[in-house]
Order: C-alpha cells, then sequence, then structure tokens
C-alpha cells in the first residue's frame, strides 16, 4: 500500500486524455460531468482545488475504474461559482454532501488556498464521521502519512493491490493498520476495527 504520488495520478490522467482525444484535463473531466449529473448518490465527494484539474482527472480516473461513484462538484452542479462563498453553493454542497458515503480530502499545495476545503471537510465530519485525507506527493515517500494541523485528525488513504493483487483503496489511522474503504465507509467510527499491517 503506498502513498499517492504526483507521477501516478498524471499518468491515470493521461490515459483518460488519450481515450477522449481531448487537449485539457478540464475539458475531459466537463465531458464526463453530463453522465455525474444524472446520479443521485455517490461514494466519494472529492472535496480538492479546483486549480488542480489534472491531478483531479487522475484521481476519478482511478477512483472509476475500481467502480466507485464520485462527485466532483464542478463537474456534476456546472451552475455552481467555486470562486463566490455564497449561502445558496453552500445549500447545494450540503445536499449534495449527503447523498455521498464518504469526503476524499485531496491535499495539495494548492489545498491550503482553498475557501471550501476546510468548510467541506468541517462540515462532512460533522455529518457522516466518514473523512479521508488523500495525501499527495511529487514522488513516493512511502506508505506513512502524519497530516498537517487538523487534517491530522483523519485517516489517510493509500492505493495498492489486495491479496489477489486486485487494486483497491485503503484506508489507514497511521502506518500500522488499514481497512479497505468499504469496510471502513461501512463502520461506524466509534467500533472500527483496524487490521494490523
Amino acid at each position: 500500500m503506498a502513498l499517492f504520488t504526483e507521477a501516478q495520478l498524471r499518468a491515470a490522467a493521461k490515459v483518460s486524455l488519450q481515450k477522449s482525444h481531448s487537449p485539457t484535463a478540464s475539458r475531459v473531466l466537463l465531458e464526463k460531468s453530463e453522465a455525474a449529473a444524472a446520479r443521485t448518490d455517490f461514494d466519494m465527494f472529492l472535496s480538492h482545488s479546483v486549480t488542480d484539474a489534472e491531478l483531479v482527472l487522475g484521481m476519478v480516473q482511478i477512483l472509476e475504474g475500481m467502480q466507485y461513484r464520485v462527485y466532483v462538484d464542478w463537474l456534476v452542479d456546472t451552475q455552481l461559482d467555486r470562486s463566490q462563498v455564497t449561502a445558496g453553493t453552500a445549500r447545494i454542497l450540503r445536499d449534495r454532501m449527503k447523498t455521498c458515503r464518504s469526503l476524499l480530502f485531496l491535499t495539495t499545495g494548492n489545498s491550503v488556498n482553498s475557501k471550501w476545503m476546510p468548510w467541506e471537510c468541517g462540515y462532512f465530519d460533522g455529518f457522516r464521521e466518514k473523512v479521508t485525507i488523500v495525501p499527495y506527493f511529487t514522488r513516493s515517500t512511502g506508505n506513512g502519512y502524519y497530516g498537517q494541523e487538523y487534517l491530522g485528525i483523519y485517516p489517510y488513504t493509500t492505493f495498492g493491490p489486495d491479496s489477489d493483487n486486485v487494486d483497491r483503496i485503503w484506508i489507514r489511522p497511521d502506518a500500522l493498520h488499514y481497512l479497505w474503504y468499504n469496510d471502513w465507509v461501512g463502520m461506524p467510527n466509534a467500533s472500527m476495527q483496524w487490521k494490523d499491517a
């Protein structure tokens, strides 16, 4: 199980770009928006900085390849203006979060400047408690992640094969314990039973 890297996300984005023959990650993501807009429930709410379109495309490609339904606000609710913090936008995002099983918080250098990400994380944590951090690194740093500031209170996400060599999303509270995403999202936080690594 390893942390997500820039190379991995950009490679996944490149595959998606090649399949669609579109020149930009933003364009491919917008092409995906029509299909996503018809959905009424999602497995994952992907909290991210809109300036990370290529990384978001790579993450969506990986997650959808594992059959997860991923909510990305500017793809599904294209009418939203992320540059404006309004009560209407907040209402739409709250309603969408209620249709998601978990929130994945994609940390990058751009996420610290996001107006929405801290709010999304806090709201989802209070509502459903199923928040996990997706640490992103420019190169492989091993399997450990210790978080920054308040993000350190949440488990983090890794990616890798299971015992049958099937790629999975793993949730880890630390480097010594883990759960498969599907087990983690279905288990109440108060009775979480982590497996030893």
